[in-house]
């Protein structure tokens, strides 16, 4: 994984200049297998500081504009990739989705579901992201499509119907769009990343895969400062 060289305020917008309250930046994808894995880890970090810190969940984007199906090689390679996450952290994963017929790995129907969540309802942006990721990795759902999104949607208590229109306008794939713009601008090439913004200074907490204890250690350090 590329490691994070520069991080800049540019990443987070100019809406962060003059915040008092520290904000936590999680930069996933749900189709990155060790975001799924990390998830355990990252609700501990919400246990811990969901209530001194804001959260913004920002679209990684894996294999946009991909749209060929998965070959053997690639199922192959995913097959033990996954069976190591699974042994290092418990999470389940069914495999069997990886043999959907005309299965394509791209992420970016996913990643606008989670825009698209986040732009109705500020607070279910990150339950869209885990969401897709247990209907994918865990019960056998191609969620690459539209339909299966839509059950996500219908799960998290959204309208529905007002939940696609959203998703199908051109001012959330331009917000999706923007969300893979920033990650790219700012070199961040591996996920999961989080990163804290305090004082408008951001400071890069995990890149890859991390636990909580070490996660930890670094938070309570730099939130007393």
């Amino acid at each position: 994984m590329k490691k994070i060289k520069i991080i800049t305020l540019l990443f987070f917008g100019l809406t962060l200049l003059g915040q008092n309250k520290p904000k936590l930046v999680y930069i996933a994808d749900p189709l990155c297998s060790w975001c799924y894995g990390f998830q355990p880890e990252m609700d501990k970090i919400l246990t811990a500081y969901g209530q001194t810190c804001d959260l913004e969940i920002v679209a990684g984007g894996m294999g946009i504009g991909n749209k060929k199906p998965l070959d053997q090689e690639f199922k192959e390679s995913l097959q033990d990739h996954w069976k190591q996450i699974k042994e290092l952290t418990g999470q389940e994963f069914d495999n069997e989705i990886l043999n959907t017929k005309g299965l394509i790995y791209n992420s970016e129907p996913l990643c606008r579901a989670i825009v698209t969540a986040k732009d109705i309802d500020s607070t279910k942006g990150l339950a869209m992201h885990k969401l897709l990721q247990k209907y994918f990795y865990a019960k056998n759902k191609n969620v690459t499509l539209l339909e299966n999104i839509k059950l996500c949607a219908l799960e998290l208590k959204f309208d529905t119907a007002i939940f696609i229109k959203t998703y199908n306008s051109d001012k959330i794939k331009k917000a999706t769009q923007a969300d893979f713009d920033r990650v790219e601008r700012n070199g961040i090439e591996g996920f999961p990343a989080l990163i804290l913004v305090k004082n408008d200074k951001p400071i890069i907490i995990a890149e890859g895969y991390t636990k909580f204890k070490k996660i930890d250690k670094k938070l309570k350090k730099l939130l007393k400062k």
